[in-house]
């Protein structure tokens, strides 16, 4: 083959090489056929425009798609709901406002966001029926779920709308951090509501110190004498109810023994209410948490001393009733007992009973004897009898209970879900 012909096939093949190039519209840099964008400056080497803009719709078109729907879904609901900001509204503390909205409403109707703060409501409303008409089927796990977030979402929209009311600015840290503080405080607020109520209310007088005295402002006379007698009505508050002996709100009881079974069997974890006692005495019927007094029994040649740390009986009669047992019937004031009125072991007590109840207390039996294995008259351990199997001269004093001694009412089983139901009877007129 001539030299010629040769230098003009290789002339050829470059120049068909070039002229399938493509030429970038940016920075003239020529790049090769199967790029779609620029080695050099990264630009876009797509001829047909058109083309091109389609390939991206139809490389985004999905999740697109789905953000338009939810963008225009948002702004219908912002324009049915009023979810803008109020005008001309004062300075909102956004941790007040957080606060109310536990109650959902409440926080928006602090700021002044009335048609939102009823949409919080209704909808918190509505679960909170769900959960409870469901609360004895797995199923109201969800929905108490469901509360349980809404809560969380109107304290975040409340916290958020105040300080936008404020002109801050509010960041998704910002959010995070008030909901681990918001769990410290439920925390903190639980373990003392059940234990130590007295805590409570001197927290109390330290948020009023913080926010009457040194809140803001100069620290002035009024302010002073407010905090004081704030201080001292809180004071007298926490000495009356540690009068009733049970300054507490609520107790969680997990139960270890069948003695009352089948009211209450080993494994049962039941929510005890403490604060009703505090406004009205206990009811005909009503199951209560309480600590019974130390008693002794014989049997045979030996001696029990039953000091149970705690029971679960039923309150059978008020003070001046009488209350009588004959032929395994139980009467009080000479009426026949209906059964859910009876004690939880009627099994347990003597046969012949007569009792009359002073004034200002309660019979409550202690129809069981320690579940647990006792120390015996001669020694050892074994397990102590009920007061039908042995003799006492002490026990039915031990059944008379003063108020002070009862912790409150067990309203209901929380735990076997099989075994959740509500421990309340009505109440007998008294």
């Amino acid at each position: 083959m001539r030299p010629s012909t040769i230098a003009f096939a290789f002339a050829l093949a470059i120049l068909s090489r070039f002229c399938s190039m493509k030429t970038c519209p940016s920075c003239g840099f020529h790049n090769t056929n199967e790029r779609e964008r620029c080695l050099k400056c990264a630009a876009v080497l797509e001829h047909d425009w058109g083309a091109a803009q389609h390939k991206v719709r139809l490389r985004r078109f999905p999740f697109h798609r789905l953000t338009s729907a939810l963008s225009r879904l948002w702004h219908a609901v912002r324009r049915h709901f009023d979810l803008s900001l109020p005008q001309n509204c004062p300075y909102r503390h956004p941790w007040t406002a957080g606060f109310l909205s536990l109650l959902p409403g409440a926080g928006q109707i602090y700021n002044r966001q009335y048609r939102k703060a009823f949409w919080f409501f209704a909808v918190f409303a509505g679960l909170f029926y769900l959960a409870m008409i469901t609360i004895l089927h797995p199923a109201s796990y969800v929905f108490i779920a469901a509360l349980v977030a809404w809560v969380l979402y109107a304290f975040n929209d409340a916290m958020v709308t105040a300080a936008r009311i404020d002109g801050q600015e509010w960041t998704r840290g910002y959010t995070f951090a008030s909901y681990s503080a918001l769990l410290f405080y439920l925390g903190v607020f639980w373990s003392l509501s059940q234990f130590f109520l007295v805590g409570i209310f001197l927290g109390f007088i330290l948020y009023c110190l913080y926010g009457i005295a040194w809140g803001g402002g100069e620290v002035n006379r009024a302010k002073i004498l407010t905090t004081l007698v704030v201080s001292i009505l809180v004071l007298g508050g926490v000495c009356v109810l540690a009068k009733s002996g049970n300054p507490v709100l609520h107790r969680w009881v997990y139960w270890r023994s069948d003695v009352v079974a089948p009211t209450l069997q080993k494994g049962d974890f039941f929510y005890v209410d403490c604060a009703t006692y505090w406004f009205r005495p206990p009811r005909v019927g009503e199951l209560v948490y309480y600590n019974p007094r130390r008693y002794t029994i014989e049997k045979g040649a030996d001696m029990w001393s039953i000091n149970l740390s705690h029971a679960v009986e039923r309150v059978v009669a008020l003070g001046g009733d009488r209350f009588v047992r004959k032929r395994g019937v139980f009467y009080r004031n000479g009426i026949a007992v209906p059964p859910q009125y009876r004690p939880l072991n009627p099994d347990g007590l003597p046969d012949n009973l007569d009792m009359e109840v002073p004034a200002g207390r309660f019979l409550v039996f202690i129809s069981y004897g320690a579940d647990e294995k006792v120390l015996g008259g001669l020694g050892g351990t074994r397990r102590a009898p009920s007061p039908r199997e042995g003799i006492s001269q002490d026990w039915a004093a031990a059944c008379i209970v003063a108020p002070n001694e009862i912790y409150g009412r067990c309203l209901f089983i929380w735990h076997p879900i099989h075994r959740r139901r509500w421990l309340t009877v009505p109440s007998l007129p008294h």
